[in-house]
């Protein structure tokens, strides 16, 4: 119980940050973003994430995981049940994804816990959870 708290607890950091972030780069652009310097290590570090990955991420705003719940959600996967570090890497992926439309397409399609493995580059890492999933009683 205190571990899915703890997840969520994590999960609304993160979120608050890139919320914060995208605010803050939406004003100041990547110039600033270097000024910071070892603040924005430290900021990454809190996050779970390298500097790399929010100078990535940073641009594309707090909502660009936003799919990823109801990805999960589609698979019958808890969040709550993921390794924190598992699921860090999976917003991080969904972040980063290309594929943004077809995903949004398939999810209200209905189709997606069928599909998913043809466009999502998370499908490995959520295809691992439903099998380990499955197997706890």
């Amino acid at each position: 119980m205190q571990d899915s708290v703890a997840d969520h607890l994590r999960w609304k950091l993160f979120a608050g940050v890139m919320r914060w972030l995208r605010m803050w780069s939406s004003n100041a652009d990547a110039l600033e973003l270097e000024r910071c310097g070892d603040d924005i290590r430290r900021i990454a570090a809190d996050s779970g994430l390298t500097a790399a990955d929010l100078h990535r991420l940073v641009p594309l705003g707090a909502s660009a995981a936003a799919l990823l719940p109801h990805m999960m959600d589609a698979l019958n996967l808890d969040p709550a049940a993921i390794p924190h570090e598992v699921l860090r890497d999976l917003q991080r992926v969904c972040s980063l994804c290309k594929n943004k439309t077809e995903c949004a397409c398939e999810l209200a399609r209905g189709n997606a816990d069928t599909t998913y493995a043809d466009y999502c580059p998370n499908a490995d890492t959520l295809r691992a959870l439903q099998l380990e999933m499955q197997q706890w009683p």
